[in-house]
């Protein structure tokens, strides 16, 4: 039986947070392999450790690499994701993309990366030694593992749907910026005529919310009817339907 030694191997995870809509985004954790020139097998096991996320899919992003198997479990009560990595005999890399991890994010609260997120529980390796010998080696779970803790950050020109509509009193208009810009959101009646302006100033590229109550400008209620919001941002412009009932 082969004697067990550290490995000098490592785990990268780097994250990415999309806003697909103005309030649903999915998380994105990029995994890579580091110094894994030599190695034949890996077996990794990771603790997410990050509450309000769902997980949607992997997807291996070289195949080159070799195989890799994926399988979410429980251990000990504990979620657990298991990868089983066998490299390829023709693959001479030090170090390999091996996919992406998708999440849905089920929370409107920021995302918090710390110690804690995706906590290295399993890193064995199987690697030639002298002679083409098989070395069992094991990673460190702290120094095995580099985690990015800066999220970066993806927003698209989106203006959602209004919600509740049909609405009394108020309704709630969701809608995001890819990048920074003066922003304006005016409500008119169905006649065209504007009836006010919820924004009118430069904001930062991100995802926002404003809440209608139903006021105009004087801020006078106005009647029952059918209206209508306008984002404009830079060239993009989108303009959707509601409808206030009393």
């Amino acid at each position: 039986m082969p004697s067990v030694v550290q490995s000098t191997a490592g785990v990268t995870l780097q994250f990415t947070e999309e806003y697909v809509t103005a309030t649903d985004r999915l998380l994105y954790v990029d995994l890579d392999l580091e110094g894994i020139a030599g190695v034949r097998t890996c077996v990794l096991s990771f603790q997410p450790g990050i509450k309000h996320l769902e997980l949607l899919s992997w997807e291996q992003e070289d195949p080159s690499v070799g195989q890799v198997l994926f399988t979410p479990a429980l251990r000990n009560g504990v979620p657990e994701l298991f990868f089983g990595v066998m490299v390829s005999e023709s693959y001479g890399g030090a170090s390999a993309r091996l996919g992406r991890l998708t999440f849905d994010v089920q929370t409107n609260e920021p995302l918090v990366l710390d110690d804690e997120a995706f906590v290295l529980a399993v890193g064995d390796l199987l690697q030639e030694g002298e002679g083409g010998t098989a070395v069992a080696a094991s990673m460190n779970p702290v120094v095995g593992r580099t985690l990015d803790t800066e999220v970066v950050r993806v927003f698209h020109n989106r203006l959602e749907q209004c919600f509740p509509n049909p609405f009394n009193p108020t309704t709630t208009i969701a809608y995001s910026i890819k990048e920074a810009s003066d922003v304006g959101i005016t409500i008119y009646d169905v006649a065209g005529h504007r009836v006010r302006d919820l924004v009118n100033e430069r904001q930062d590229r991100g995802a926002y919310q404003i809440v209608w109550d139903g006021r105009n400008d004087n801020g006078a209620p106005v009647s029952s009817g059918v209206y209508f919001y306008k984002l404009v941002a830079k060239s993009f412009t989108n303009t959707k339907k509601m409808v206030l009932l009393k």
